[in-house]
């Protein structure tokens, strides 16, 4: 899949008009927002996203590089509006046989520093073939060694332990994970307030945004990498 650093700015009430014009309207803005903000598509896997938009949305189609595009309206010049609709994530690397799974970013990831730590002990969602499971990440349990030296170091992908609820490699497998299933944080769509929250929430939005435009009917090629 062929990914995207581009960011596109939409005025409060373009981003208004286009919900109100839109199939998004069938849902509440807050509804709609937090599922894009949910939707999976781990680098790498942006089918998963781009299906179910093609299933709930007509004349979207894809090229041969995977991109998700509908053109709207005909004539020149053409305009291009592009985001990125993929997420940071992991990869199991490693099945151990006490059950374990190992990570390793897919991709170069985020460049945060944090972003690793960030993910200890939380919940993560593993996208298998037969559907997803989800486990919690740990590091491995250095009270009571001499690892209290390094209790400031940040953790780092090498560090995290994922626990499926598995005792064996083969109970792993029973479970549909395979090797290089990607896993991401596991964050259902949720709003509070008046607001909405979650990883890469900023690019998702820019995303609904743009499909809202494409099936408002404004004229140009909207693309979605």
């Amino acid at each position: 899949m062929k990914s995207s650093r581009k960011i596109s700015l939409v005025s409060s009430s373009m981003f208004a008009f286009l919900f109100s014009a839109s199939l998004l309207a069938q849902e509440s803005e807050l509804a709609a927002l937090s599922s894009w903000v949910a939707i999976d598509a781990p680098t790498g896997h942006e089918h998963l996203a781009i299906e179910k938009i093609q299933s709930e949305y007509t004349g979207w189609d894809h090229d041969s590089y995977g991109n998700l595009f509908k053109v709207v309206g005909r004539g020149e010049p053409r305009r291009v509006v592009a985001c990125a609709l993929d997420s940071y994530s992991y990869a199991v690397s490693q099945i151990t046989d006490a059950g374990y799974l190992r990570l390793h970013r897919i991709g170069s990831g985020s460049s945060h520093p944090l972003w690793d730590q960030a993910h200890e002990g939380q919940q993560l969602r593993i996208l298998t073939r037969s559907g997803p499971v989800v486990g919690v990440t740990a590091v491995a349990n250095g009270h009571f060694a001499a690892q209290h030296r390094n209790e400031t170091a940040i953790i780092t992908q090498n560090d995290l332990w994922l626990d499926v609820g598995a005792e064996s490699a083969a109970e792993v497998a029973d479970m549909g994970i395979a090797l290089l299933d990607p896993a991401l944080r596991h964050f259902p769509a949720w709003s509070y307030t008046n607001e909405v929250a979650g990883p890469r929430a900023g690019a998702r939005v820019g995303c609904a945004a743009l499909l809202a435009a494409a099936e408002a009917g404004v004229n140009g090629a909207v693309r979605q990498y």
